[in-house]
């Protein structure tokens, strides 16, 4: 089975490689986009408000992007990211209390992308993975508290995997491009402390709308 499924990608890349507007060629693109979370909390974050009886909120965050779609045939391409999380992160809550702990991160997914459509539209599934680093340190803000507010370097770097669907339509030498992928972290964001602490693994879905322009 694996060698007739093999064979038979084989023979899809090289038909379509005959007629593939993208065959060989080069594109860029700018997104932004809102990831809307689901993160999954630490044991030691959980532990944590509880002990002070809080709630807690996942934080939406904004998503900032620039890639490059390199196409091997018209419907199969590889995607790489340079990829901007700002302030994403966690809002414990009691009354008209807060405590909120944010930090922004530069991802950079390496990304399979296959599209089912011909011609300059765009429909088709995306996924691959990622490896994530701090920009700068997680901040801890402190609303109806008797706390200084701060900042605390993050353990890093962590890797991940995303995954999801993309389309497009294009004119003149331009397309649209939207995407819509869940984004996983495989380890936990750890804040270092003495003890270090654990507040969270990412999770969520992000939506982005952005450009692409075919470079020839």
């Amino acid at each position: 089975m694996k060698k007739i499924f093999l064979a038979a990608l084989i023979i899809f890349i090289v038909f379509t490689s005959l007629y593939g507007q993208d065959t060989g060629k080069f594109s860029i693109g700018l997104r932004a986009g809102l990831l809307f979370p689901f993160h999954e909390e630490h044991n030691d974050y959980t532990a944590w408000i509880k002990a002070n009886k809080m709630s807690s909120e996942n934080l939406p965050n904004v998503n900032l992007a620039i890639y490059g779609v390199y196409g091997f045939t018209n419907y199969i391409g590889l995607q790489t990211e340079v990829n901007f999380m700002v302030a994403q992160g966690l809002k414990a809550v009691l009354n008209n209390a807060s405590i909120k702990m944010t930090y922004s991160s530069l991802d950079i997914p390496v990304l399979l992308r296959i599209n089912f459509l011909p011609g300059i539209r765009r429909f088709g599934i995306i996924g691959g993975p990622y490896l994530t680093f701090p920009l700068g340190k997680v901040s801890t803000a402190y609303k109806g508290i008797r706390n200084p507010d701060e900042k605390n370097r993050l353990d890093a770097p962590l890797f991940g995997f995303t995954a999801g669907l993309f389309g497009g339509f294009g004119f003149n030498n331009t397309r649209i491009s939207i995407t819509v992928r869940y984004n996983n972290d495989f380890g936990t964001s750890v804040e270092k402390r003495n003890p270090d602490f654990g507040f969270m693994n990412r999770r969520g879905i992000l939506i982005g709308f952005g450009v692409e322009i075919p470079i020839k």
